[in-house]
């Protein structure tokens, strides 16, 4: 009977021994029955690779009111939308409501058909911006420049700013917003045309009591036979959506960059003092001027750095896939991005064999504006009528 008992304990412990084992493993942590379930990494539809794949479907343009009349263009509110494209693992994100993004868009007022040019303005500090702010000159010069031509010119002011709704509330998240958000803009450019087709002809009735004040305020606009109100601004001018080109400063380079690696595309791109270093060094280079000096900013991106590979999220490792010509613009007193990022980049893709013109400014800071604003800007225009009107 004790012999018994003794086998009976010993079976029981050895039952118990391999319950143990196989619900706590060798290193102790809980075996779950339904296996290993891979952690989600919702930030990895944004890697180059997965952006390339990514179907970037066009939205409806809305324009808004209009900002600004001068003698060669016209400037107003833009609107369009930006969906969030599924990735892997990200399946339970594709529902996300799109969100609405404002920006400035300048016409041309005299009659025809005009390439696009769309403008990525580099950082501005959100309790200060306004809609076109950083692209603002830039645009109005390119739109309609003093010896004729001139383009359309579509500026994003992106998520947060301006009159567009909010950004993911992850920082990492939120600088990769930008080039879903310049990327769908491309793609929107081909409803241009409709959405100026629509606008022209979608008349606004006028009571006959308006006031001369109220028809004032209607300007370039016509009041017809049947107290209805046409902008033949919007009527006479047409987009060629064939025919589009970029414009990037400081982070709106890094941006152009991006987007030109994930496209593929040929947009005939102009940077001024482009942001050309990896990611997230490009960022963290900046966060001397943060309050908290990057506290946060480090904080975010070593978690980040956690989940991810952060080489899959870094231009300079796409350039290859660059396809657009591309003119540079240095400034050698540059405080903000230094010269010798732009010497590195030129070289970089120069030895990639790509179509780069590189010109450097003696003595010009970052936003041009020490007396070399005029030459860059117009050798800049050069670029876009020798790429987009005289292929």
């Amino acid at each position: 009977m004790k012999r018994k008992t003794l086998i009976l304990i010993f079976v029981i412990i050895l039952i118990l021994s391999f319950f143990i084992y196989y619900s706590f493993g060798e290193k102790g942590k809980l075996i779950s029955p339904l296996g290993n379930t891979p952690k989600e990494k919702p930030l990895d539809k944004y890697t180059f690779e997965n952006l390339r794949k990514a179907n970037f479907k066009p939205s409806e343009i809305t324009i808004g009111k209009l900002l600004k009349e001068e003698n060669g263009f016209n400037s107003y509110m833009f609107y369009y939308k930006v969906k969030d494209e599924k990735g892997p693992l990200s399946a339970r994100f594709a529902a996300r409501r799109a969100r609405q993004v404002s920006g400035l868009i300048n016409l041309p007022n005299k009659e025809g058909i005009y390439p696009v040019i769309v403008m990525l303005r580099g950082y501005v500090d959100r309790e200060k911006y306004t809609t076109g702010e950083g692209t603002r000159w830039s645009a109005e010069e390119i739109a309609a420049p003093p010896a004729g031509g001139g383009f359309i010119t579509l500026a994003p002011d992106f998520l947060g700013y301006g009159e567009s709704d909010k950004p993911s509330s992850n920082s990492i998240e939120e600088r990769f917003q930008t080039y879903t958000t310049a990327l769908t803009l491309l793609a929107s450019v081909k409803n241009l045309n409709k959405t100026l087709d629509h606008q022209c002809h979608a008349d606004q009735a006028l009571p006959d009591s308006a006031s001369p004040k109220i028809r004032e305020e209607i300007p370039k606009q016509v009041r017809d036979d049947d107290n209805k109100v046409q902008d033949y601004n919007l009527c006479n001018i047409k987009s060629d959506a064939e025919k589009v080109g970029i414009w990037g400063h400081s982070n709106g380079g890094h941006i152009a960059l991006s987007i030109l690696a994930i496209s593929g595309k040929n947009y005939p791109t102009v940077l001024w003092a482009p942001v050309s270093k990896p990611f997230p060094y490009s960022i963290l280079y900046f966060t001397d001027e943060f309050d908290d000096h990057g506290k946060a900013l480090r904080r975010a991106v070593a978690d980040f750095e956690k989940d991810y590979d952060i080489e899959k999220y870094s231009p300079t490792n796409y350039l290859s896939w660059i396809n657009s010509p591309i003119q540079l613009h240095q400034g050698e007193s540059d405080e903000s991005v230094p010269l010798r990022w732009s010497d590195q980049l030129n070289q970089e893709l120069k030895k990639l064999n790509k179509d780069i013109t590189y010109y450097t400014y003696f003595g010009e800071n970052h936003n041009f504006n020490n007396g070399s604003w005029g030459l860059a800007i117009q050798r800049s225009i050069n670029f876009y009528n020798e790429k987009l009107r005289n292929p």
